[in-house]
């Protein structure tokens, strides 16, 4: 039975909030205490990221793909394909399969922003922490 609110460390140490589970800081190597409020944080957050990518991989794979179709249907004129939208996604994704450039980039789009975001706010937050900083 587990107890509400309890975190479970990778070594199966329970961590309640009377008993704090120790946690290493990387960059000075010293051992710090976390508390399990900050463990149950940490899982969500990583829940939250990892919808975060799913989101960007559905826009990516579906979204971005019938927007172009559509775009591409009002401006350039109708999809030769004989299936419309379907002819034109499995266009898309066996070109992508085939490890075409410009398939993977459209596909891969929202990611890579998300990517290329997240290092720019990396090194900005990076720069701003001074050196010796736990």
């Amino acid at each position: 039975a587990s107890i509400p609110g309890a975190w479970i460390s990778p070594d199966g140490a329970k961590c309640t909030p009377e008993k704090p589970l120790p946690c290493r800081n990387n960059r000075t190597s010293t051992f710090m205490r976390r508390s399990c409020e900050n463990a149950a944080i940490m899982t969500q957050t990583r829940k939250k990221h990892l919808l975060n990518i799913l989101a960007l991989l559905v826009t990516g794979t579906v979204i971005i793909p019938l927007g172009a179709y559509l775009v591409g249907h009002y401006v350039v004129g109708p999809y030769e394909g004989d299936s419309g939208p379907a002819g034109y996604l499995g266009t898309i994704y066996l070109s992508a399969l085939r490890g075409d450039i410009t398939a993977l980039g459209l596909i891969l789009a929202p990611l890579q922003i998300a990517a290329i975001w997240a290092i720019g706010l990396w090194l900005y937050r990076r720069k701003r922490v001074a050196p010796g900083c736990p």
